[in-house]
Protein backbone atom coordinates (compact mmCIF):
# COMPACT_ATOMS: atom_id res chain seq x y z
CA UNK A 1 0.00 0.00 0.00
CA UNK A 2 0.83 3.46 -0.98
CA UNK A 3 1.95 5.89 2.28
CA UNK A 4 -1.24 8.01 2.94
CA UNK A 5 -0.68 11.17 4.99
CA UNK A 6 -3.09 14.03 5.68
CA UNK A 7 -2.85 17.50 6.37
CA UNK A 8 -5.71 19.74 7.65
CA UNK A 9 -6.14 23.06 7.66
CA UNK A 10 -7.95 24.53 10.35
CA UNK A 11 -9.12 27.98 8.57
CA UNK A 12 -11.55 30.95 10.74
CA UNK A 13 -13.45 33.03 7.67
CA UNK A 14 -15.50 35.42 8.32
CA UNK A 15 -19.29 34.41 7.27
CA UNK A 16 -22.85 35.10 8.01
CA UNK A 17 -24.40 32.51 8.84
CA UNK A 18 -28.31 31.73 9.58
CA UNK A 19 -29.80 29.46 11.92
CA UNK A 20 -29.39 25.93 10.32
CA UNK A 21 -32.23 23.90 11.09
CA UNK A 22 -30.86 20.93 11.30
CA UNK A 23 -30.22 19.40 15.30
CA UNK A 24 -26.91 17.37 15.43
CA UNK A 25 -26.19 17.91 12.06
CA UNK A 26 -22.77 15.96 11.80
CA UNK A 27 -24.03 13.02 13.92
CA UNK A 28 -21.79 13.98 16.54
CA UNK A 29 -23.84 13.94 19.75
CA UNK A 30 -25.14 10.07 20.13
CA UNK A 31 -26.99 8.22 23.15
CA UNK A 32 -24.64 5.28 22.70
CA UNK A 33 -21.34 4.10 20.62
CA UNK A 34 -22.49 2.23 17.44
CA UNK A 35 -21.43 -1.34 18.28
CA UNK A 36 -23.08 -3.02 15.05
CA UNK A 37 -24.87 -2.17 11.67
CA UNK A 38 -28.46 -0.63 11.41
CA UNK A 39 -27.70 1.93 14.27
CA UNK A 40 -28.39 5.50 12.91
CA UNK A 41 -30.57 6.22 15.87
CA UNK A 42 -28.21 5.60 18.27
CA UNK A 43 -27.10 9.06 16.90
CA UNK A 44 -29.17 11.97 18.61
CA UNK A 45 -32.19 12.84 16.88
CA UNK A 46 -31.48 10.59 13.50
CA UNK A 47 -33.42 7.62 12.95
CA UNK A 48 -34.01 5.48 9.60
CA UNK A 49 -36.99 6.23 7.94
CA UNK A 50 -36.54 3.48 5.46
CA UNK A 51 -34.56 0.16 5.52
CA UNK A 52 -31.20 0.12 7.84
CA UNK A 53 -28.40 2.60 7.17
CA UNK A 54 -25.62 2.61 9.78
CA UNK A 55 -24.15 5.15 12.17
CA UNK A 56 -20.01 5.58 12.64
CA UNK A 57 -18.13 7.19 15.52
CA UNK A 58 -14.69 7.09 16.79
CA UNK A 59 -15.88 5.72 19.60
CA UNK A 60 -17.00 2.56 18.27
CA UNK A 61 -14.99 -0.50 19.54
CA UNK A 62 -16.42 -2.48 15.96
CA UNK A 63 -14.10 -2.01 13.46
CA UNK A 64 -17.49 -2.35 11.58
CA UNK A 65 -18.23 1.07 12.34
CA UNK A 66 -15.39 2.54 13.41
CA UNK A 67 -13.79 5.76 11.90
CA UNK A 68 -11.75 6.08 9.45
CA UNK A 69 -11.51 2.28 9.41
CA UNK A 70 -15.10 0.17 8.49
CA UNK A 71 -16.84 -2.14 7.04
CA UNK A 72 -17.68 0.33 3.92
CA UNK A 73 -14.06 1.90 3.03
CA UNK A 74 -10.51 1.02 3.80
CA UNK A 75 -10.23 4.63 5.10
CA UNK A 76 -12.88 7.71 5.24
CA UNK A 77 -12.31 10.42 8.14
CA UNK A 78 -15.08 12.18 9.05
CA UNK A 79 -15.90 15.88 6.98
CA UNK A 80 -16.86 17.33 10.38
CA UNK A 81 -15.75 15.98 13.72
CA UNK A 82 -15.71 12.13 14.53
CA UNK A 83 -19.06 10.79 13.18
CA UNK A 84 -21.15 10.07 9.83
CA UNK A 85 -23.74 8.24 9.45
CA UNK A 86 -23.96 5.38 5.41
CA UNK A 87 -26.71 4.44 3.72
CA UNK A 88 -27.30 2.12 0.20
CA UNK A 89 -28.44 4.57 -2.12
CA UNK A 90 -28.79 1.90 -5.03
CA UNK A 91 -29.27 -1.90 -4.37
CA UNK A 92 -30.73 -3.74 -7.44
CA UNK A 93 -29.16 -6.54 -9.73
CA UNK A 94 -28.41 -5.41 -13.24
CA UNK A 95 -29.85 -8.43 -14.46
CA UNK A 96 -33.30 -6.94 -13.15
CA UNK A 97 -33.73 -9.93 -10.71
CA UNK A 98 -34.53 -9.33 -6.83
CA UNK A 99 -35.40 -6.62 -5.18
CA UNK A 100 -36.74 -3.47 -7.22
CA UNK A 101 -36.20 0.13 -5.87
CA UNK A 102 -34.39 -0.74 -2.80
CA UNK A 103 -33.12 2.52 -0.76
CA UNK A 104 -31.71 3.14 2.49
CA UNK A 105 -33.65 6.42 4.19
CA UNK A 106 -32.12 8.72 6.88
CA UNK A 107 -34.04 11.33 8.49
CA UNK A 108 -34.81 13.44 11.31
CA UNK A 109 -37.23 16.22 12.76
CA UNK A 110 -35.99 19.68 11.63
CA UNK A 111 -35.46 22.47 14.73
CA UNK A 112 -38.63 24.50 13.84
CA UNK A 113 -41.23 24.14 10.71
CA UNK A 114 -40.11 25.90 7.37
CA UNK A 115 -42.81 28.81 6.58
CA UNK A 116 -44.58 28.57 3.21
CA UNK A 117 -43.46 30.77 0.75
CA UNK A 118 -39.62 31.00 2.13
CA UNK A 119 -36.70 30.00 0.34
CA UNK A 120 -34.41 27.82 1.90
CA UNK A 121 -30.66 26.93 1.21
CA UNK A 122 -29.95 23.47 1.94
CA UNK A 123 -26.43 21.56 1.68
CA UNK A 124 -24.52 18.07 2.94
CA UNK A 125 -22.29 15.87 2.00
CA UNK A 126 -21.85 12.56 0.36
CA UNK A 127 -18.10 10.19 -0.29
CA UNK A 128 -19.07 6.69 -1.92
CA UNK A 129 -17.97 4.14 0.62
CA UNK A 130 -15.82 1.31 -1.50
CA UNK A 131 -15.01 -1.96 -0.59
CA UNK A 132 -14.93 -4.31 -3.63
CA UNK A 133 -17.43 -6.87 -2.30
CA UNK A 134 -20.35 -4.68 -0.32
CA UNK A 135 -19.87 -1.70 -2.26
CA UNK A 136 -19.02 -1.33 -5.83
CA UNK A 137 -20.91 0.95 -7.86
CA UNK A 138 -21.76 4.66 -8.02
CA UNK A 139 -25.01 6.01 -8.68
CA UNK A 140 -26.31 9.55 -8.78
CA UNK A 141 -29.73 11.58 -7.90
CA UNK A 142 -28.69 11.64 -4.21
CA UNK A 143 -30.83 14.18 -2.76
CA UNK A 144 -33.03 15.20 0.14
CA UNK A 145 -36.72 15.47 0.35
CA UNK A 146 -38.67 17.50 3.08
CA UNK A 147 -42.08 16.31 4.64
CA UNK A 148 -44.63 17.27 7.05
CA UNK A 149 -44.55 13.83 8.65
CA UNK A 150 -42.47 11.24 9.79
CA UNK A 151 -41.35 7.95 8.30
CA UNK A 152 -40.20 4.57 10.15
CA UNK A 153 -40.57 1.81 7.43
CA UNK A 154 -38.67 -1.36 7.05
CA UNK A 155 -38.15 -2.88 3.40
CA UNK A 156 -41.05 -4.81 2.31
CA UNK A 157 -40.83 -7.96 0.78
CA UNK A 158 -40.24 -6.44 -3.04
CA UNK A 159 -37.57 -3.49 -1.65
CA UNK A 160 -39.64 -0.52 -2.70
CA UNK A 161 -40.42 2.49 -0.62
CA UNK A 162 -43.15 4.73 -1.07
CA UNK A 163 -40.99 7.60 -1.00
CA UNK A 164 -39.46 6.97 -4.36
CA UNK A 165 -41.33 8.14 -6.55
CA UNK A 166 -38.90 10.03 -8.69
CA UNK A 167 -39.27 13.61 -6.98
CA UNK A 168 -36.82 15.41 -4.71
CA UNK A 169 -36.75 18.82 -3.07
CA UNK A 170 -32.67 18.88 -3.87
CA UNK A 171 -30.74 16.30 -5.99
CA UNK A 172 -27.98 16.18 -8.13
CA UNK A 173 -28.05 14.42 -11.34
CA UNK A 174 -23.99 13.45 -11.29
CA UNK A 175 -22.63 10.31 -11.13
CA UNK A 176 -20.84 10.92 -7.76
CA UNK A 177 -18.08 8.24 -7.70
CA UNK A 178 -15.15 9.91 -5.40
CA UNK A 179 -14.18 7.46 -2.75
CA UNK A 180 -11.54 10.26 -1.08
CA UNK A 181 -13.26 13.43 -1.05
CA UNK A 182 -16.56 14.48 0.64
CA UNK A 183 -18.55 15.92 -2.22
CA UNK A 184 -20.77 18.51 -1.88
CA UNK A 185 -24.86 18.37 -2.67
CA UNK A 186 -26.68 21.75 -2.59
CA UNK A 187 -29.19 23.91 -3.89
CA UNK A 188 -32.62 26.20 -2.74
CA UNK A 189 -36.27 25.92 -2.94
CA UNK A 190 -39.10 27.97 -1.81
CA UNK A 191 -41.70 25.66 0.58
CA UNK A 192 -44.73 24.94 -0.38
CA UNK A 193 -45.75 23.43 3.28
CA UNK A 194 -44.89 23.51 6.81
CA UNK A 195 -42.51 21.04 6.48
CA UNK A 196 -40.48 19.83 9.70
CA UNK A 197 -38.86 16.68 9.02
CA UNK A 198 -36.04 15.85 6.18
CA UNK A 199 -35.04 12.26 4.38
CA UNK A 200 -31.70 11.92 2.71
CA UNK A 201 -31.78 9.45 0.30
CA UNK A 202 -32.05 8.17 -3.92
CA UNK A 203 -35.56 9.02 -4.46
CA UNK A 204 -35.68 7.97 -8.12
CA UNK A 205 -36.46 4.70 -9.20
CA UNK A 206 -33.87 2.02 -10.64
CA UNK A 207 -35.19 3.00 -14.61
CA UNK A 208 -34.53 6.57 -13.90
CA UNK A 209 -31.06 6.39 -11.97
CA UNK A 210 -27.75 6.27 -13.69
CA UNK A 211 -25.28 3.11 -11.86
CA UNK A 212 -21.63 2.55 -12.92
CA UNK A 213 -20.03 -0.94 -11.37
CA UNK A 214 -16.46 0.41 -10.06
CA UNK A 215 -14.17 -2.69 -10.11
CA UNK A 216 -16.12 -5.91 -11.89
CA UNK A 217 -18.35 -5.12 -14.51
CA UNK A 218 -19.19 -9.35 -15.19
CA UNK A 219 -20.78 -9.20 -11.83
CA UNK A 220 -24.74 -9.18 -11.60
CA UNK A 221 -25.29 -6.94 -8.46
CA UNK A 222 -24.72 -3.21 -8.20
CA UNK A 223 -24.63 -2.05 -4.67
CA UNK A 224 -24.13 1.88 -4.24
CA UNK A 225 -22.96 2.79 -0.37
CA UNK A 226 -22.88 6.42 0.30
CA UNK A 227 -21.04 8.18 4.08
CA UNK A 228 -23.22 11.68 4.79
CA UNK A 229 -22.12 14.64 6.73
CA UNK A 230 -22.50 18.21 7.26
CA UNK A 231 -26.56 18.55 6.90
CA UNK A 232 -27.23 22.01 6.47
CA UNK A 233 -30.84 23.66 6.16
CA UNK A 234 -31.31 27.42 6.42
CA UNK A 235 -32.97 30.84 5.00
CA UNK A 236 -29.72 31.91 4.50
CA UNK A 237 -26.42 30.48 2.24
CA UNK A 238 -24.14 28.23 4.48
CA UNK A 239 -21.75 31.27 4.35
CA UNK A 240 -21.08 34.68 2.52
CA UNK A 241 -18.82 32.23 0.33
CA UNK A 242 -20.40 30.12 -1.70
CA UNK A 243 -18.45 26.55 -1.70
CA UNK A 244 -18.18 26.61 -5.76
CA UNK A 245 -16.71 29.87 -5.27
CA UNK A 246 -14.70 29.02 -2.65
CA UNK A 247 -12.91 25.95 -4.81
CA UNK A 248 -12.26 28.17 -7.43
CA UNK A 249 -10.41 30.37 -5.33
CA UNK A 250 -8.04 27.46 -4.34
CA UNK A 251 -5.06 26.28 -6.17
CA UNK A 252 -2.40 23.58 -6.26
CA UNK A 253 0.55 23.74 -8.34
CA UNK A 254 2.34 21.44 -9.07
CA UNK A 255 0.46 18.26 -8.42
CA UNK A 256 2.15 15.81 -8.88
CA UNK A 257 5.13 17.21 -7.63
CA UNK A 258 8.25 15.66 -6.43
CA UNK A 259 10.31 18.46 -4.47
CA UNK A 260 7.28 21.05 -3.22
CA UNK A 261 3.95 22.52 -3.91
CA UNK A 262 1.97 25.28 -3.51
CA UNK A 263 -1.38 25.99 -1.96
CA UNK A 264 -2.64 29.44 -2.97
CA UNK A 265 -5.64 31.45 -2.55
CA UNK A 266 -6.88 34.03 -4.66
CA UNK A 267 -7.18 37.81 -3.55
CA UNK A 268 -10.98 37.13 -3.41
CA UNK A 269 -10.71 35.02 -0.41
CA UNK A 270 -9.99 36.16 3.25
CA UNK A 271 -8.99 34.40 6.20
CA UNK A 272 -8.64 35.81 9.51
CA UNK A 273 -6.20 32.60 10.68
CA UNK A 274 -5.07 29.73 9.51
CA UNK A 275 -3.35 26.81 11.15
CA UNK A 276 -1.86 23.81 9.30
CA UNK A 277 -1.01 20.17 10.54
CA UNK A 278 0.67 17.52 8.90
CA UNK A 279 -0.23 13.92 10.21
CA UNK A 280 0.66 10.55 9.41
CA UNK A 281 -2.20 8.10 8.52
CA UNK A 282 -2.52 6.63 12.20
CA UNK A 283 -2.95 10.15 13.27
CA UNK A 284 0.76 11.47 14.42
CA UNK A 285 1.74 14.98 14.26
CA UNK A 286 4.49 15.52 11.58
CA UNK A 287 4.72 19.35 11.34
CA UNK A 288 2.80 22.84 12.03
CA UNK A 289 2.28 25.67 9.56
CA UNK A 290 1.32 28.83 9.96
CA UNK A 291 -0.36 30.76 6.67
CA UNK A 292 1.00 34.67 6.63
CA UNK A 293 -0.28 35.51 3.44
CA UNK A 294 -2.41 33.98 0.71
CA UNK A 295 0.12 31.07 -0.02
CA UNK A 296 1.27 28.06 1.55
CA UNK A 297 4.55 26.72 -0.08
CA UNK A 298 4.72 22.46 1.16
CA UNK A 299 8.02 21.19 0.93
CA UNK A 300 8.44 17.24 0.71
CA UNK A 301 10.71 17.01 3.31
CA UNK A 302 11.71 13.62 2.65
CA UNK A 303 8.10 12.40 2.65
CA UNK A 304 8.55 9.30 0.43
CA UNK A 305 6.57 8.55 -2.86
CA UNK A 306 3.09 8.07 -2.59
CA UNK A 307 -1.06 9.41 -2.33
CA UNK A 308 -1.36 12.66 0.21
CA UNK A 309 -4.51 14.37 0.68
CA UNK A 310 -4.74 17.96 1.77
CA UNK A 311 -7.88 19.16 3.16
CA UNK A 312 -8.87 23.10 3.40
CA UNK A 313 -11.43 23.82 6.37
CA UNK A 314 -13.49 26.94 7.17
CA UNK A 315 -15.95 26.79 9.63
CA UNK A 316 -18.46 23.92 8.74
CA UNK A 317 -17.48 23.69 5.10
CA UNK A 318 -14.48 21.49 3.50
CA UNK A 319 -12.50 21.11 0.27
CA UNK A 320 -10.53 18.11 0.06
CA UNK A 321 -7.82 17.59 -2.56
CA UNK A 322 -5.51 14.34 -3.85
CA UNK A 323 -1.84 15.28 -4.00
CA UNK A 324 0.55 12.76 -5.29
CA UNK A 325 4.32 12.95 -4.71
CA UNK A 326 6.75 11.58 -7.21
CA UNK A 327 10.52 10.89 -7.43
Amino acid sequence: MKPLLTILFFCIVFTSKAQNLVPNYSFEQYTQCPDNENEVSYSTGWKSYYASPDYYNVCATNPWVSIPYNIGSSYQPAATGAAYCGFYAYWSPISGNGYINLREHIGRQLASPMQIGTKYYVSFKVSLAYNGWSADCATNNIGMKFSSVPYDIYADSAGSSPLVNNFAHIYDTTLISDTVNWTTISGSFVADSTYNYLIIANFFKDANTDTVLLNFPSQTYCFAYYYVDDIYVSTQPLSNIIENDFENAVSIYPNPFSNSTTLKFNDDFHFNSCKVTLYDILGKEIKNYEMKSNELNIERDGLPEGIYFLKIQYNNNFLNHKLLITN
